[in-house]
């Protein structure tokens, strides 16, 4: 028997002080290795008799992990998102695992992708019909929306805090943002980093600008080997040549760029205005009944991030078409996205519909996203020319800031809104 799984048995029966009757090998994900753990009678009604324990397979940072289930713990008690509820867990490796692990709840259910690009496409049991797509649009909605209308007065990830002596219930705080990019490649050895909580929007970009300079005049040499591996080029020198001062510009211009200096009060009341955001709501942390389309459960809740709702308002790609014409996306960003995820749209199969289909079940998504946003705060994001570009920044700001050519055309962009706005 495999001595995680007796280290995981180890860990459950002395946390909840009940004998397992099993536990087994369950799945293997990128990150995570998954047991699935059957526990005897527990006198607590509120511990299922099956739970799941994921194992990191490489250390993630301590904050990440904690944020994750407070996240998680959040958005139970704030919302009816069905979520796996986490019981137990250690962001460190001092364990009989030796590494860092979760104890949460089962959720039954197939992922989403089955339904969207399944290898085997002849197997019935990933089709889903007209009607069950219509109620997974439906549900899927109803989760953004919730995620969408969550408000916070900082930007930055949610921690849990741990209840006073008199107290019973959790509280939660709005905490550093524990988001992989900001402590991307040797970032995280800088002296200082800026990783919030932040006020605004705007603090948030200078902020994140601010530790790229930091970056080039503290660690040069690993900027330049983390620039050689994204670039496949020994000769990055085109790259830093003059980055100091774009980035610098770049920074005068975080108020445009935030959105707090939009064309008019609107824009500005969005740019300030700050709710949940879940960083990989795929269909891959979609979980659903196959056959009636239902969610069933919403997982992947690593580097979600309390952030301006301009950021987080978006139509799933699943429901693009590239030949669309009243695609919210650009045709640009769309194949750019296409690019990045190593995917074409069109290849998806997105089983038991077509084309037009997609395009209907688009129209039913934004017909329900409006029904439940009276203020139409989520459908301004999306459709607003000025948010089309706001979105594009973050990726710009975490990916593409060495990218000369890409941040000379965000400046060029700002400046010419900047110069709009005068």
């Amino acid at each position: 028997m495999s001595l995680d799984i007796e280290a995981v048995r180890y860990i459950v029966e002395e946390f909840f002080q009940v004998d397992t009757l099993a536990v087994e090998h369950f799945a293997e994900g990128n990150h995570h290795t998954l047991y699935l753990i059957q526990l005897d009678q527990h006198p607590d009604d509120e511990i299922p008799a099956e739970l799941v324990a994921r194992v990191a397979k490489s250390t993630r940072l301590p904050q990440s992990i904690e944020s994750e289930v407070a996240t998680i713990n959040f958005v139970a008690c704030h919302t009816n998102i069905p979520v796996a509820r986490v019981h137990h867990y250690d962001s460190t490796s001092d364990n009989p695992l030796g590494a860092q692990f979760i104890i949460q709840d089962r959720i039954h259910g197939e992922s989403l992708d089955k339904a969207i690009d399944d290898n085997d496409n002849t197997n019935p049991e990933y089709v889903l019909d007209l009607d069950s797509w219509y109620q997974l649009v439906q549900d899927y909605a109803a989760v953004v929306l919730q995620l969408f209308h969550l408000r916070f007065d900082q930007m930055g990830s949610i921690y849990q805090t741990k209840p006073k002596a008199d107290e019973e219930d959790l509280t939660w705080v709005i905490g550093p943002s524990a988001e992989t990019c900001v402590y991307r490649a040797g970032r995280s050895k800088l002296p200082y980093l800026d990783a919030g909580p932040w006020e605004s929007s705007t603090d948030w970009m200078s902020g994140v600008i601010n530790n790229e300079i930091r970056y080039l005049r503290t660690l040069p040499t690993q900027l330049k080997e983390e620039l050689v591996a994204d670039y496949g080029s020994e000769d990055v020198a085109w790259y830093l040549t003059d980055s100091e001062d774009r980035l610098r510009k770049l920074m005068s211009l975080s108020e445009v760029g935030s959105g707090e200096l939009g064309p008019g009060q609107d824009c500005i009341t969005v740019s300030k205005t700050f709710g949940l955001m879940h960083a990989n709501l795929l269909p891959e942390h979609i979980l659903i009944n196959m056959q009636t389309g239902q969610i069933q459960g919403i997982t992947g809740w690593t580097d979600s991030i309390v952030t301006p709702i301009w950021r987080m308002a978006s139509v799933p790609y699943w429901l693009e078409w590239p030949e669309d014409p009243h695609s919210e996306w650009s045709s640009r960003n769309l194949k750019r996205q296409r690019r990045k995820a190593g995917f074409m749209i069109e290849d998806y199969l997105r089983n038991g519909v077509t084309e037009s289909d997609v395009i209907e079940l688009r129209k039913a998504f934004c017909s329900t996203v409006a029904m439940g946003d009276p203020e139409n705060l989520f459908m301004t994001c999306i459709t607003g020319s000025f948010f089309k570009r706001l979105t594009t920044l973050p990726h710009v700001l975490y990916h593409g800031v060495w990218d000369r050519e890409v941040t000379e055309q965000c400046i060029e962009e700002l400046e010419k809104w900047a110069a709009a706005l005068c």
